[in-house]
C-alpha cells in the first residue's frame, strides 16, 4: 500500500447571514426618530451592517448607516426627508467573508408636516341662537346663546387624519375620529370662554386652533 503526502486546505464559507427587518415592516406612518430594528445571524461572530432607505418604492436606495454594528437597532431621524407614501427600507449584514443578507421591509409613509385645522363654527364676529347663525356682531368674539355645535375642517394628504379634540379653556371635552369633525357643546355657562380644537394626523403630528366665544345658555 501506499500513503499520499498530507494536503491543507481551506473550506471557504458561502453562506450569506439570516437577516429579518423587524420595524419598520410596512404600513406604518412615521414621522421625526424611528428606531430601525432587526435581527441578523450568522456562523461567523462578525457581523457588519448597512441601512438604506428608498423614498420611490425601491427606484433609487439612499444610505442611512454603513457597516454600524449589529446591535439589532439604529435610530433613524426623518424630519428632513420629503413626506410620501412609498418608503423602504433595506438592512444588509455583512459577514467576515464578505458573504451579504438582506431584507427589506413592506412600504411605509413619512410624514413630518402638520394637518390643516379651521373652525367653521363658531366664528369671530358671528350670533348663533340655540345652533343657528343669526346676524353679525361687532367684537373679537363669537356670540352664542344656547347650545352649538362646534365643526372643524382637518385634513392630512400623507398619512390621514387621527383624530380631532374639543376642549373649553383648556379642559378636555370630546373627540372624534372620523370626518366630518364635531362637538355639541350644551351645558349651563355663562360668560367669556375659549374653544380650542387640536387636530392629529395618523403620524401623530398635531396642530390647534381656538375661537373665543360669549356664551350664555341656562337651559
Amino acid at each position: 500500500s501506499n500513503i499520499s503526502s498530507t494536503l491543507q486546505f481551506e473550506i471557504t464559507d458561502l453562506s450569506p447571514p439570516d437577516v429579518e427587518v423587524i420595524y419598520p415592516t410596512g404600513n406604518e406612518s412615521l414621522r421625526n426618530d424611528v428606531i430601525i430594528q432587526w435581527n441578523a445571524t450568522d456562523n461567523s461572530n462578525t457581523i457588519l451592517i448597512t441601512i438604506k432607505y428608498s423614498p420611490n418604492n425601491g427606484a433609487t436606495w439612499h444610505k442611512i448607516v454603513e457597516n454600524t454594528e449589529n446591535d439589532g437597532e439604529y435610530k433613524w431621524n426623518t424630519s428632513g426627508l420629503e413626506d410620501g407614501k412609498n418608503y423602504l427600507i433595506e438592512i444588509s449584514a455583512m459577514d467576515s467573508a464578505g458573504n451579504i443578507g438582506k431584507d427589506y421591509s413592506n412600504k411605509f409613509t413619512v410624514d413630518n408636516t402638520e394637518p390643516t385645522l379651521e373652525i367653521t363654527k363658531p366664528v369671530v364676529g358671528r350670533l348663533y341662537m340655540f345652533d343657528r347663525q343669526i346676524i353679525p356682531v361687532i367684537g373679537n368674539k363669537a356670540v352664542i346663546v344656547g347650545k352649538i355645535t362646534v365643526e372643524v375642517e382637518a385634513n392630512d394628504a400623507t398619512s390621514g387624519m387621527g383624530k380631532v379634540e374639543f376642549y373649553i379653556d383648556g379642559k378636555y371635552k370630546k373627540e372624534d375620529t372620523s370626518s366630518p369633525y364635531k362637538w355639541v357643546w350644551d351645558e349651563r355657562i355663562f360668560g367669556k370662554h375659549t374653544i380650542k380644537v387640536v387636530a392629529y394626523d395618523k403620524a401623530g403630528n398635531k396642530i390647534s386652533r381656538e375661537v373665543e366665544v360669549f356664551i350664555v345658555n341656562f337651559l
